[in-house]
C-alpha cells in the first residue's frame, strides 16, 4: 500500500500545500491554524502555525495570545502539518487574541462579547489529517474538512481538497460556498426576517460582522430560549401514542414517551435501552435531547433527534432519520438560520447546526492519500 512521500516539519509531521486565494477584496489577512497530535487526549498536545513553511510551536497556557499570521498576497501558499482537530481562522484587519487553558488547549475566539473579537470579521474552517498505520487499507491516511456555520457566519469560504477517494483514484472534492456576492446575500435574507432572527445579526457603524446561531443568540439575549418549547411539547405529546423508530449498528429500536422519557426499546437482542428526557430549546440548538446514559448508540439517536428537531420532520414522520429533503424547513417552526445558510451552501449542504451530518447534509468533505488543498475567500 502506497501514498505520496511528504515532506515534515519540525515535529516530523507531514505537509501539504494549502494555496490560500482572498478575492474578498479586503486587504490585511490573518491566518490562525492550531490543532492536536492526539485527539483522544490532547492535553499539552497542541501546536500552532508559526509560520507558512509548516513550523510549528507547542501551545502554552496563556490569559491572551494570537497565533495570527499575516497573509501577504492575494494569493499565498503555506505548508499545512498533518494535526488532528484543526481549525483554521481567517481575520481581517485584526489578528485574533483567545485565552489558552492550564492544559495546553487553546479556547475558541468568542465573537459575542469578548472585546477582544468583538469588531473583527472572521470565520474558520475546520479539517482533520490522520495517518493511522492500524487500518491496512488507504483509508489509514485521510483527510476531512469543512465550513462552518455551527457557531456563526462571517464570510463564505470554498474549500476544495485532492488526493484519492478510496479507491487510489484521483479525486479533487469541493465544499463550502462557491459562488461571489454570497456574504450580502445572506446578510440581506437575514436582515429581511421578522425578530428574533434578524437579531442573530451583528453589526456595527452600518458593517455586519456576523450571523450568530440560535444558541449564541440565547447566550447573548438576542434570542428567545423558549422559542421551540411549544414544538417540541407537541412532538413529546405525539409520541406518546405513536412510535418512533430507528437502527442503529444493526440493531432495530422503538421508541415511546412514557413519563416524560422519551424511551427507545430494542426490537430483538439484549441492547441496553435508550431513554431522553424532555429537552429545553438550549438543548435542540446545542446539541439535541441529552441521553441518560451517552453511549455510541444513544448519541447516534441525539444527532437523529437533533436534526429532526432543527428540520421540523418529527411531526411529519416516525422514523429515524428522515433523509426526505423536500421536508426540511417547511414546517414550522422553521430553523431560518439553517434554512438561509443551506439555500446558499454548494449543492444546498452546510454546517449549519452540530448534527447536521445526518443524512449527509452538511459541508464535510473527506479523501484519501491528500496531496494539496485550497481555499478561496470568496468575493463579498
Amino acid at each position: 500500500m502506497s501514498q505520496p512521500s511528504y515532506p515534515k516539519n519540525n515535529i516530523g509531521r507531514e505537509l501539504i500545500p494549502l494555496t490560500i486565494t482572498n478575492q474578498t477584496g479586503r486587504q490585511k489577512l490573518y491566518i490562525d491554524v492550531r490543532g492536536t497530535t492526539d485527539a483522544d487526549h490532547p492535553d499539552h498536545k497542541w501546536y500552532h502555525l508559526s509560520n507558512v513553511d509548516g513550523t510549528v510551536e507547542l501551545c502554552t497556557p496563556s490569559s491572551k495570545t494570537s497565533y495570527s499570521i499575516e497573509i501577504n498576497s492575494d494569493t499565498q501558499t503555506i505548508q499545512l502539518p498533518r494535526l488532528a482537530s484543526l481549525r483554521l481562522y481567517f481575520s481581517f484587519d485584526n489578528p485574533l487574541y483567545f485565552v489558552v487553558g492550564d492544559n495546553g488547549i487553546p479556547n475558541s475566539p468568542n465573537g459575542t462579547n469578548d472585546s477582544w473579537t468583538y469588531l473583527t470579521l472572521y470565520d474558520f474552517i475546520e479539517m482533520t489529517w490522520v495517518i493511522d498505520p492500524e487500518i491496512k487499507t488507504i483509508e489509514h491516511n485521510s483527510l476531512g474538512g469543512n465550513t462552518s456555520q455551527v457557531d456563526f457566519f462571517g464570510f463564505p469560504m470554498s474549500l476544495s481538497l485532492t488526493g484519492d477517494d478510496g479507491s487510489g483514484k484521483p479525486v479533487t472534492k469541493q465544499s463550502g460556498f462557491s459562488a461571489a456576492g454570497v456574504r450580502d446575500k445572506i446578510f440581506q435574507d437575514m436582515l429581511g426576517l421578522p425578530s428574533p432572527w434578524r437579531d442573530l445579526v451583528f453589526a456595527d457603524n452600518n458593517f455586519n460582522y456576523r450571523a450568530l446561531c440560535p444558541y449564541h443568540g440565547m447566550e447573548a439575549n438576542l434570542f428567545p430560549r423558549n422559542q421551540l418549547d411549544k414544538y417540541i411539547n407537541e412532538v413529546w405529546k405525539h409520541y406518546e401514542e405513536e412510535t418512533l423508530t430507528t437502527s442503529v449498528e444493526g440493531v432495530n429500536y422503538e421508541g415511546k414517551v412514557n413519563n416524560d422519557m422519551l424511551i427507545f426499546n430494542p426490537v430483538q437482542g439484549d441492547a441496553a435501552q435508550i431513554q431522553f428526557k424532555k429537552p429545553s430549546t438550549w438543548d435542540v440548538y446545542l446539541n439535541g435531547p441529552n441521553p441518560d446514559i451517552p453511549t455510541k448508540p444513544a448519541n447516534a439517536i441525539m444527532a437523529m433527534l437533533q436534526a429532526g428537531f432543527l428540520r421540523s420532520t418529527l411531526l411529519l414522520s416516525s422514523s429515524l432519520p428522515d433523509c426526505d429533503t423536500t421536508k426540511f424547513y417547511q414546517n414550522e417552526p422553521v430553523n431560518l438560520y439553517a434554512k438561509i445558510i443551506h439555500r446558499y451552501g454548494t449543492d444546498g449542504k452546510a454546517y449549519a447546526f452540530g448534527f447536521d451530518d445526518v443524512c449527509s447534509q452538511s459541508s464535510v468533505s473527506i479523501l484519501y492519500n491528500p496531496t494539496s488543498a485550497r481555499i478561496t475567500l470568496l468575493k463579498f
